[in-house]
């Protein structure tokens, strides 16, 4: 269990109601298609900064039974978590392409010749608006593979 002062930004952005109402009302219009992704164990691919020790969990022991473990990866329950992995989540898209929108730090959109992809992001779900499923298909590959 972490205690006050062990850890330090715990915050995470999500994307607001209104920015989703935006986003369907295109749906809804017949110009732009959705998919939701759950990522699947998302938290566990952030790296964190922080040093963070966490005592041996029942069952695994070292040889120094008051030895702590000095954690890499972020893990579901950490305060950190959710920071991490939007960190993680957002330069992986910054690395496709993808820009923020100035008004919300979980919402991002790539413009490509005629086509248009928006992610927004939800602590670990995605909900994405596309209109060209191809660069949809090559985004979820290109990301499945980080």
């Amino acid at each position: 269990m972490q205690r006050p002062g062990d850890f330090y930004e715990i915050n995470v952005s999500v994307v607001d109601l209104t920015t989703i109402r935006v986003a369907l009302a295109l749906v809804q219009c017949g110009k732009a298609h959705i998919h939701d992704v759950d990522v699947s164990k998302a938290f566990l691919y952030g790296n964190l900064e922080e040093t963070v020790c966490m005592e041996q969990p029942a069952g695994f022991h070292t040889r120094n039974m008051d030895q702590v473990l000095l954690l890499k990866k972020s893990l579901y329950g950490l305060k950190q978590a959710p920071r991490v992995w939007h960190m993680h989540l957002a330069n992986q898209l910054s690395k496709l392409h993808f820009k923020t929108y100035n008004y919300a730090q979980s919402a991002f959109v790539r413009t490509h010749k005629n086509s248009n992809m928006q992610q927004f992001i939800y602590v670990d779900d995605m909900l994405q608006i596309y209109d060209n499923l191809e660069m949809l298909k090559k985004v979820n590959t290109e990301l499945a593979e980080h």
